[in-house]
């Protein structure tokens, strides 16, 4: 493990970062060469996860049960309220997406109201 012990890693983490091509860089490219792909996957998962809350809290106004969840359930009542009130893991998502949670929160309460409007009227 000689590239712990390295003076050049020593120095690159004083400094914030590594260099890239340093003999020390534990790759062979610097973050800024990996293009418009770096952090991808990792947003892709975010807005998986975001996506998942949305589908919750939306079964939990319909009424019905979801993933082997019943209408009733806790869970997806949990999930209702955090998008409602722009709860904290509506804002950790929203953060990790670049999305604002209050426009997320206010479109979901819009698209409740409609949905309310147009089960009334059937």
């Amino acid at each position: 493990m000689t590239g712990i012990t390295s003076p050049d890693l020593k120095r690159n983490n004083a400094a914030g970062g590594y260099v890239a091509g340093s003999p020390a860089a534990p790759f062979p490219l610097g973050p800024i060469d990996y293009g418009n792909d770096a952090g991808l996957a990792e947003r892709r998962l975010w807005a998986a996860a975001l996506a998942s809350l949305v589908d919750d809290a939306r079964a939990y106004w319909r009424g019905r049960g979801m993933s082997g969840l019943s209408a009733d359930s806790t869970t997806l009542e949990a999930a209702f309220d955090d998008v409602c009130r722009a709860g904290p893991m509506t804002r950790r998502c929203c953060l990790m997406c670049e999305i604002d949670p209050q426009w997320l929160s206010n479109g979901f309460i819009t698209w409740c109201e409609r949905m309310d409007r147009s089960q009334n009227k059937a």
